[in-house]
């Protein structure tokens, strides 16, 4: 039987380290985990900071393989088939590995053209948190001891929970905001996972 190997796609972010951490306890190898690198134009083409050095740490931390995509000036997030083929190409010239792990949650519109993709490359594309919302998510990540620190938020976040453990304290803000017309989801939240199973005993340095 071939063994079981994948690569993650991965910011340090809390979906994506749920869903690493889901792939270890499947009995996933794992090859490498994954980035991308907007280069000059990263803060325009992603919903989040570049954050190579920190990423760097966690790879260490975890004894995984980190692999860089360095998108090229034409690279449009929109284009999700076309994005998601080029980079896994170009990951299976430096690592083996027959499935690849998501940490898409509740993105439609991408769940649908990953899946699609799925059927037409070899590599089998899991996405264990996408039909999760924003709650079970966090739910899971406290069960699982996943600590993710906000690191940012959008324009309908109060700036206050910055730097703050994105934890059931912060469910209960998103209901109250909810109720009151402001539909608040995990794409308002930055975060970085600072505590882990998967982590050893060392020290990140602050900066990013």
């Amino acid at each position: 039987m071939k063994e079981k190997s994948c690569a993650v796609f991965y910011s340090g972010g809390k979906d994506g380290h749920l869903s690493l951490l889901k792939a270890v306890n499947s009995g996933y190898k794992i090859s490498c985990i994954i980035n991308i690198d907007g280069g000059k134009k990263h803060k325009s083409l992603f919903n989040d900071a570049k954050k190579i050095l920190l990423l760097k740490q966690h790879a260490k931390a975890m004894g995984f393989p980190l692999f860089i995509y360095t998108a090229s000036s034409s690279f449009n997030p929109k284009n999700i088939k076309e994005n998601f083929t080029k980079i896994i190409t170009s990951a299976l010239k430096k690592h083996e590995f027959n499935s690849v792990f998501i940490g898409i949650t509740e993105d439609e519109i991408g769940y649908r053209a990953l899946s699609e993709l799925s059927k037409e490359i070899k590599v089998k594309i899991m996405m264990p948190i996408a039909k999760k919302d924003i709650f079970k998510v966090i739910e899971e990540c406290e069960k699982l001891k996943i600590k993710p620190r906000i690191t940012g938020v959008g324009k309908n976040v109060n700036t206050s929970w910055i730097g703050k453990i994105f934890n059931v304290k912060v469910l209960k803000y998103i209901r109250k905001e909810r109720k009151k017309g402001n539909f608040i989801d995990g794409n308002d939240f930055q975060t970085v996972v600072i505590a882990s199973p998967l982590f050893f005993k060392i020290k990140f340095k602050s900066k990013i």
